[in-house]
């Protein structure tokens, strides 16, 4: 198999790195209505039958290898995952904080409370959360502002699409 350059383009972005305040995350803590909704620890066939733009099949070699240093919570409505925040990458201390919302759940707030659990979890095992995203992903940044994190640094980046030709 070959891969090609579609279009002989590259397109420009450029990424945000932030820093978590625990105190702004705290000052801004919204506890979700238990009433309301429940959070589970991922289990592992879940978790890997996510589908998204980020999620752990695409990223760690084997649900074995993701529990072994990894974590995930899931929003359950109507027995189906709502949304769920999950380790996309987990180096040391440093656990990156990835986020995905079945299409019918998203504007609802679910997204705060899914990953605030895990950054709790964070806290908790002496783990830094660490967020980042494109640029231009406006509800990411809005959402990782309110989990308590402050943008540290922004990266330009190139993105080669490419085709895939037998």
């Amino acid at each position: 198999m070959n891969l090609l350059v579609e279009g002989n383009t590259a397109h420009f972005h450029e990424r945000v790195n932030l820093k978590f305040n625990e105190a702004k995350f705290y000052e801004n803590y919204n506890e979700i209505d238990k009433n309301k909704y429940e959070i589970i620890a991922t289990p592992m066939d879940m978790l890997f039958e996510l589908s998204g733009s980020v999620v752990p099949k695409d990223y760690w070699i084997s649900s074995e290898k993701y529990s072994e240093i990894a974590k995930a919570f899931t929003i359950i409505i109507n027995d189906k995952p709502a949304s769920t925040a999950f380790t996309s990458a987990r180096h040391d201390n440093k656990l990156e904080i990835g986020i995905e919302t079945a299409e019918e759940f998203q504007g609802k707030g679910l997204a705060y409370h899914v990953c605030a659990k895990l950054i709790e979890y964070c806290i908790d095992n002496n783990l830094e959360p660490v967020w980042s995203c494109r640029f231009g992903n406006t509800p990411s940044l809005n959402l990782s502002k309110k989990l308590g994190f402050v943008e540290a640094l922004i990266m330009p980046y190139y993105h080669i699409p490419m085709i895939k030709q037998n």
